[in-house]
């Protein structure tokens, strides 16, 4: 069997001040649809806000620059490293 190379990840915590610009960037007012109609409430998108944390927090290999990730940015959110 062929032993492959390891790859070691590099990993940062973010701060509390990027991690509200993720949530605010990945949740969407919703509409009630049942009770109290005309009321509004906030929704994450926890997949999408996932995997922006994930990407947000991996130095090592260079997620923000994969095909992968890219995708998932959108032009709301303004982290910069």
């Amino acid at each position: 069997m062929k032993m492959e190379k390891v790859v070691e990840w590099e990993i940062r915590p973010l701060t509390a001040q990027e991690d509200q610009i993720l949530r605010e960037a990945n949740t969407e007012i919703k509409r009630i649809k049942k009770g109290k109609k005309g009321q509004l409430f906030p929704q994450l998108d926890s997949n999408k806000y996932s995997s922006m944390l994930i990407a947000a927090c991996v130095v090592f290999p260079d997620l923000q620059k994969s095909g992968i990730t890219r995708q998932l940015w959108s032009k709301k959110t303004s982290l910069t490293y």
